[in-house]
């Protein structure tokens, strides 16, 4: 995966959606054993891996319906409004770009 978040494990927050890791699942979707063997879920998925025992630091978007997920940069920093008049399909990272950009991607 190529995208870049500021989010921490420390920050106690779920990135929203799925398309931030290679199974294509939600935070909510992984489970206990994730958060301990997997070093990508933990940071991903803050507060579902610790549980009650944090409190939020950060207030990510959820999405809903045919949006952008507004915290999606690419590789190259690009937000999803960067592809508005561009081939999606034809990047290399044309899997996570989808999941995370489906109206600048034309999908829906």
């Amino acid at each position: 995966m190529g995208a870049c978040i500021d989010v921490a494990q420390s920050d106690c927050t779920d990135i929203p959606g799925s398309w931030w890791n290679p199974d294509g699942k939600t935070c909510q979707e992984y489970a206990a054993p994730d958060c301990r063997h997997n070093e990508m879920v933990r940071s991903a998925c803050g507060q579902t891996c610790n549980g009650n025992g944090c409190n939020p630091k950060k207030t990510l978007p959820v999405q809903a319906g045919c949006q952008d997920d507004p915290i999606y940069r690419s590789a190259f920093n690009w937000h999803c409004a960067w592809f508005k008049q561009r081939n999606c399909s034809a990047y290399l990272f044309k899997d996570e770009l989808m999941k995370a950009c489906k109206k600048s991607c034309k999908l829906c």
